[in-house]
């Protein structure tokens, strides 16, 4: 969508979006505007990746609202980073994500992805998340990346079914210890753990860092 180096406030309420970008679109990008609401996206047929980062959107909305759970159903890549949104419970109505962004946002608890079976990368760092539910991430079978540096976690949990998990960042959190890493002994590659207040016994756990990671 072209804004000629304008400032959108508005997606655009009705058709207005649709008609001017057509129904068949496959790719919405509006980055760093000033949007308040999700509206607008009812009518699109083949979205596959919606971009709306850096915008002060408060809710995730419209997702499922169109004809066959369109245009939730379609997308692939959600990208709703930098904004201010509360609950990411709405991601459920997009069951063919792949990617997941929701970093810098004010999310305190993980939702909505349980049944995302699809879902290759998931980005909640800085947010206000303290716990790493099994609940949500243990149907994640396909996850490769897990980003969810500068939250409040305090332990590593919930990924034991994780076995394509290849990068994991927990990064500038308030772990104590590193553990319950043994689902990726196999896959994992890229481990961020900077930043949080892991002594040498925390360091030392026979589930954290004292595997014998083949990769």
């Amino acid at each position: 969508v072209g804004t000629a180096g304008q400032k959108v406030t508005r997606m655009g309420s009705g058709d207005m979006l649709v008609n001017r970008c057509g129904a068949d679109l496959r790719k919405l990008v509006l980055r760093s505007h000033l949007i308040t609401k999700m509206d607008g996206l009812v009518g699109f047929q083949r979205l596959e990746l919606l971009e709306l980062y850096d915008n002060q959107i408060e809710v995730l909305e419209c997702l499922g609202d169109g004809e066959d759970g369109k245009p939730g159903v379609t997308l692939r890549v959600l990208d709703m980073s930098y904004n201010v949104i509360r609950d990411m419970e709405p991601v459920n109505l997009c069951p063919n994500l792949e990617e997941l962004f929701l970093a810098n946002n004010k999310i305190k608890v993980i939702s909505g992805l349980k049944h995302l079976k699809k879902l290759r990368k998931v980005d909640l760092g800085a947010n206000r998340i303290r716990v790493m539910p099994e609940e949500e991430l243990s149907g994640l079978e396909n996850l490769e990346e897990l980003w969810l540096g500068k939250n409040k976690i305090e332990n590593i949990d919930g990924i034991s079914s994780l076995t394509k998990l290849r990068r994991l960042d927990v990064q500038s959190n308030r772990l104590t210890k590193v553990e319950n890493l043994t689902a990726q002994i196999d896959t994992l590659e890229e481990l961020y753990l900077s930043h949080n207040g892991i002594n040498d016994e925390g360091a030392s756990c026979e589930t954290g860092l004292a595997l014998s990671f083949t990769k």
